[in-house]
C-alpha cells in the first residue's frame, strides 16, 4: 500500500502475457527462463464467508542463457474465493525483500 507497483495485471492482461509467451513474441523470454518457485510458511490469516486470506513466503529462482541468474525473495498475500469445484484466486499482492531490482527483466509470474 502506497508503494510502487511493478505489475498491476488484471485477468485480461495476464491472458495477453501468457499468449505472448506461448507464441514466441516475448523477446525477454527468448530463450525461455528456467524457474523454480519455493513456497513456505503458508498460513490462513482470515476467513470471511467464502473468502479466505492466505499468506506465504516465496523464493523465485531463475536462470537464463549461459550466465543470467536471478533470485527474488518476499511474501505473498492472496485472497481466494470458494467456487464450484474448488477455489479461485481473487487478489494477489507481492512484497519483495529487495529494494533494488538488478535483474535484466522481470517476466516471471510470482
Amino acid at each position: 500500500p502506497g508503494g510502487m507497483a511493478f505489475f498491476d495485471d488484471d485477468k485480461a492482461t495476464l491472458e495477453m502475457r501468457v499468449q505472448r509467451l506461448s507464441v514466441g513474441r516475448a523477446w525477454a523470454e527468448d530463450p525461455p527462463s528456467r524457474t523454480r518457485h519455493l513456497i513456505t510458511n503458508v498460513r490462513v490469516t482470515d476467513v470471511d464467508g467464502d473468502e479466505i486470506s492466505v499468506a506465504c513466503n516465496f523464493k523465485l529462482y531463475r536462470t537464463r542463457l549461459a550466465s543470467e541468474e536471478d533470485s527474488w525473495i518476499g511474501r505473498r498475500e492472496d485472497l481466494v474465493r470458494r467456487a464450484e469445484g474448488g477455489f479461485l484466486l481473487a487478489r494477489r499482492h507481492i512484497f519483495l525483500e529487495q529494494t533494488v531490482i538488478l535483474s535484466q527483466n522481470m517476466s516471471s509470474l510470482f
